[in-house]
This record gives C-alpha cells, structure tokens and sequence, in this order.
C-alpha cells in the first residue's frame, strides 16, 4: 500500500502545495491513477472508483473555477482517495469543497511542475513495488505458521528468490514512523548493502512497518554485526534503531524474524543504535516469553497462584516476590525495598514455595522460576 504522501515525493512532480486532508495524508491508500481532463459528458464520474489518486490540470474546466468546484464535488462522492490538481491558472477551491474534503478524509493538492505522463509512469510503478511488498509480506507470514523446516526453505526461497545455507534477519526502524521515511530507509540500506553484497544475496522489504533486510549467507560468509547496522542506519539520526538476529539455517526463518524483531525493541527500549540477539543477555527471555503463546501461559499460571492467595488471604505475595527478583534473591535487600523485617520476608518466601508447590527446590531453582515469572 502506496499513501497520497509517497506520489507527493515522486521525483517527478514539484512544488505540491496541501489545500486541504493532511492530517490524512499518510493513512489513505492508492490503489491506481486516474486523469480527468475532460468533464464526463453522462456526470455520473463513473469511471472513478474508491483507492483512485485523480490527477487534473482543470483543461476540461475553461478557467472557470465553478466548474472545477463542482467536479471536485462529484469527485469526493466517488470516495476516492486522493486528487492532485496541476496550477494551470489560479484557483482557489470554494470552502464548501474543502470542507467536502475534511468531511470524507480525501486529500486535496495543488501542484507546480511535471509531466503528466511520466508522473502517471511513476507513480504506477510505485503502486506495483507496494502491492509486491505486500504480498511477500503475507506470504512470509503464511511461511511462518506451521510448515516443516523442510517446506519452510524451500518456500522461503521461492517467495524471496534468496539461496544460501543460512538466513539472517535484521529489523530497521526510525522515530518518524512514516512510509515516506521508510520508502527513504529501505532504499539507503540497498545501496549500502550492494558494496559488500550481491543483489541477488538480500532483500529489503517494509515488514510490520519497520525494514527488513533477509540476508542468505553462504557457506563461511559472516553475518552482518552490530557495528555495520549501526552504519546502515546512521544517516537517519540519533532515533534510528536496528535489531540483528543470528545467522540460522533457512528453516529457521521465523526464529530470525522474531529474534530481530525482539532486538530492535530492546535497543529502543535501552536507548540503543543497535542490538543483536546475542547481546541481550537476560532481555532475550523476555522477548521470548512476548514471543511464545505457551511461554506466556506459563508465567501466568505461576502468577495466577500468587494472586489468588494473595485474594483469600488479603496478602501480598506478589509484590513481595517481584521485590526479591528486583533484589536478585537478597532477602534483606528484598526487605529493605518493602520497608519490612527480613523475618517477614523469610516468612513470604517460604509461603510463596508452598503456594507454587516448590518446597524441595532449591534456592537458586526458586529464584529462577520467580525471576521468569515476572519477565
């Protein structure tokens, strides 16, 4: 999906002026290009259709702007996503039309320079690249649900056109969070990857409205690092941020979809350029544990336990276990950060290993189990 936004930035059209929408400039999709340069003789506008970006250089209107009014008019009604008309005399559109504008959320711009055929040529271009953006992007979705490792690189590899013995996934995001920034992104990382790589060795794709970059390794070849995510994304300020996955057999591409993914939300969450998976340290549980349906139903039920004692009882086994993680299993330091005695708090911890049925574990053991739970 292409936004009224992104033809704004074809490089083959200038000096595009907002008349009215831009608060939805970015959230309306095109779908295809249509030109009025003449009026429809039946006025029934017909031949517009809901996702339409209409272009006009108002020849079907004399000069007068009446008639301009009136087919912008015709033209909303058809709920089309976008028109852009061309300053071939000046006008000014009536407040009725803009207010029709705000009304059904349709952008309305003017612009100065540009051939019509070749913005027409380019904007339809962009409209494939986005529509073969996304269907790789449901088919890698489809990829990652249920198949065998088998099926999985063999799909992966039709669906990319990628071969190599091992995949690694890196995720890509800017503070803007824009298509048009992320169009911009996408095609940095490109032509920074084509002077270590082949083109036939990656692909750049919008994923999850964030980049990512599928990178097929060959044997010995080594895998993009921290350091060269960071260059990657270094042009696009101080609120740029990258995740890196392993480098995993091509079976395993789901796992370096998440991993990446998982990074990239820590290094945002820490304030970091950049992270790969095996830098998280003790953050790669919890992304796991956001990751995995069965890993979250497991923290809950231990929860679970703590809050229904803590309901018949009027206790507060909960906030007290989750003060003795934070401690790192220091029962004073626990005590101390709950204003309470360590006795008491000796007494909770042993409350706690009856209430999850773990009196014979160990120290360590129970401290484990605590510390996943309140990932």
């Amino acid at each position: 999906m292409i936004s009224p936004l992104e033809l704004c930035a074809l490089e083959s059209m200038g000096g595009v002026e907002t008349l009215s929408g831009d608060e939805c400039s970015d959230v309306r999709s095109v779908r295809e290009v249509a030109i009025l340069d003449a009026e429809p003789l039946t006025g029934a506008y017909d031949a517009f259709h809901q996702g339409d970006a209409v272009f006009t250089s108002l020849g079907f209107s004399g000069g007068d702007p009446r008639s301009v009014d009136s087919a912008l008019e015709r033209l909303f009604e058809r709920n089309i996503t976008c028109v852009f008309i061309k300053d071939t005399f000046p006008y000014d559109p009536h407040e009725r039309v803009l207010q029709a504008s705000r009304k059904r959320k349709i952008p309305l711009f003017r612009y100065s320079s540009g051939l019509l055929e070749q913005i027409i040529t380019e904007a339809r271009d962009l409209i494939a690249l986005a529509e073969q953006e996304d269907k790789t992007e449901q088919e890698l979705r489809t990829l990652v649900n249920g198949l065998y490792r088998e099926e999985i690189a063999r799909e992966f590899s039709r669906i990319t056109g990628l071969t190599g013995d091992r995949v690694q996934a890196l995720m890509l995001a800017v503070s803007e969070g824009d298509r048009l920034t992320l169009s911009a992104l996408c095609s940095h990382v490109s032509e920074q990857l084509k002077t270590t790589y082949r083109p036939e060795d990656f692909r750049v794709i919008r994923f999850d409205g964030n980049a990512l970059i599928l990178l097929a390794l060959a044997q010995g070849q080594q895998p993009l690092d921290e350091e060269r995510a960071r260059a990657l994304i270094a042009g696009f300020g101080s609120r740029a941020y990258a995740g890196c996955s392993e480098a995993l057999p091509a079976g395993d591409v789901a796992l370096t979809l998440q991993e990446a993914a998982g990074c990239l939300s820590s290094a945002a969450e820490r304030g970091r350029s950049a992270l790969g998976w095996r830098s998280l340290g003790p953050d790669a549980f919890s992304v796991a544990c956001r990751s995995s349906l069965l890993m979250q139903s497991a923290c809950e039920s231990g929860l679970a336990r703590l809050r229904a004692w803590d309901c018949d009882n009027h206790g507060d086994l909960e906030q007290s276990m989750r003060a003795y993680v934070a401690a790192g299993g220091r029962t004073e330091d626990a005590a101390s950060l709950l204003s309470q005695h360590p006795n008491s708090m000796r007494n909770r911890l042993a409350r706690a290993r009856s209430v999850l049925s773990l009196a014979q574990a160990t120290d360590k053991e129970f401290f484990a189990y605590l510390a996943m739970l309140f990932l």
